[in-house]
Formats: structure tokens, C-alpha cells, sequence
């Protein structure tokens, strides 16, 4: 599934000697090159040629969590901070990579595939109120999934987990959709602008596009 740096150092998970961080990440990030930039003039240096994935590592890293407010793009992740023995899950704006989790007194399960997790869990029982939304309405809002012990991050959403005790401790949300939506009269030169260089940055590639 790599779009981006296909050497052997860009592979999953990586890891930060520096600052003794994980990462693991699903999607693409668009502006990674920008960003490296940013990262490279105070001092960072980078193991890869041009690794997304290490964008976002030495980022979050650095300048912590609100690096993510920063990054344009597609993406689910999951970050590891071994100094403060806490875990986050992270997913983008709009919700276009799926993220899915499930807590219990002894582990942390997480995957961008919904599978992944009810494949390993022995007992699942079908979530009956979101049954009745799926059949009523065709979607599941909310966090709920059709299996009672798995739950979805939200679009923009931060989950924040102490390993120590194994328990969700924060929640937070890095965007929202309603404080930019307003009734702006349609400017069409300015959508083709934005719409020119959206399909434009996503053609930035070492696979086939």
C-alpha cells in the first residue's frame, strides 16, 4: 500500500530514537514536503529521502499534537509516546480513512479495517441500537459500529489512552466543519483554483496514479 518512499526506511511502524516515539499511519499527506522543510530548518534531520510517515513522527514529536492541524491530507494514525506511556488515535478532518478501536483491561486494539479487530476478539454481540439506524437511516452515526465492544474515531478526533492503566483519558477535536461553512457567494475561478491544485497534489506519487 505505499504510495510515498518505498525504501526499506520507510516502512511501518517507525520509530524516533530521538525522542523515543511510534508511529504507525494509514493515508497520504500532501503537503509532507512543506512541512519537512519546516521541520528540517530547526534542526531536524530524517533517515528517509522523502517519508511522509516521518513527516508526521519527528512533527508530532516536536511541536506535539497540534502538528496535526497542519498536515493536509487523508489519514488514520496511531502514536506511541513512550516517555509519557500514552497512546493517541488520530483521524483526519473529514473522516475518509476509518479508524476503529476496542478497550478492555488488558489491551488496546486499533485498525483502519474493521475486520482486523472482530477477527481477533473471541465474543462480539451485535449492537442492536445501531442495528436499528443502519436499517432505519443506512448509516451507524456517532461512534458506535454494529459490535458492542468496538468503537470508531470520529472525524477530527484525538483519543488519548494512559497504557499505565489501560483507559481512554482524553478526547478532543482539532477542527470543525460549522466554523468555516457560511453562505460566501460561489466564486467559480476560485473553485477551479482550489480544485486544480487538490487534483494536483494528489498525483505526487512513486506508484502508478
Amino acid at each position: 500500500l505505499s504510495i510515498l518512499d518505498l525504501s526499506k526506511g520507510a516502512d511501518q511502524p517507525m520509530h524516533s530514537k530521538i525522542s523515543n516515539n511510534l508511529l504507525m499511519f494509514n493515508g497520504e499527506i500532501y503537503n509532507h514536503l512543506e512541512l519537512r522543510k519546516d521541520l528540517e530548518s530547526i534542526g531536524v534531520t530524517f533517515k528517509t529521502n522523502h517519508s511522509d510517515t516521518e513527516v508526521i513522527l519527528n512533527g508530532i514529536s516536536n511541536y506535539g499534537l497540534n502538528f496535526v492541524e497542519k498536515l493536509n491530507g487523508q489519514f488514520s494514525i496511531f502514536f506511541l509516546d513512550n516517555k509519557f506511556n500514552k497512546a493517541y488515535l488520530i483521524r483526519d478532518r473529514l473522516g475518509q480513512k476509518p479508524l476503529y478501536y476496542t478497550l478492555s483491561s488488558d489491551k488496546l486494539l486499533f485498525s483502519s479495517n474493521f475486520l482486523s479487530i472482530s477477527d481477533i476478539l473471541q465474543r462480539s454481540n451485535v449492537n442492536t441500537n445501531a442495528l436499528h439506524n443502519y436499517l432505519n437511516i443506512g448509516v451507524i452515526p456517532g461512534k458506535e459500529t454494529i459490535l458492542n465492544n468496538i468503537s470508531e474515531v470520529l472525524p477530527a478526533q484525538i483519543l488519548e489512552f494512559d497504557l499505565e492503566d489501560l483507559r481512554l483519558t482524553k478526547t478532543s477535536s482539532y477542527w470543525d466543519l460549522n466554523k468555516i461553512s457560511g453562505n460566501e457567494t460561489f466564486r467559480e475561478d476560485e473553485f477551479h483554483s482550489l480544485f486544480s491544485d487538490s487534483v494536483k497534489i494528489r498525483q505526487n506519487a512513486d506508484v502508478p496514479v
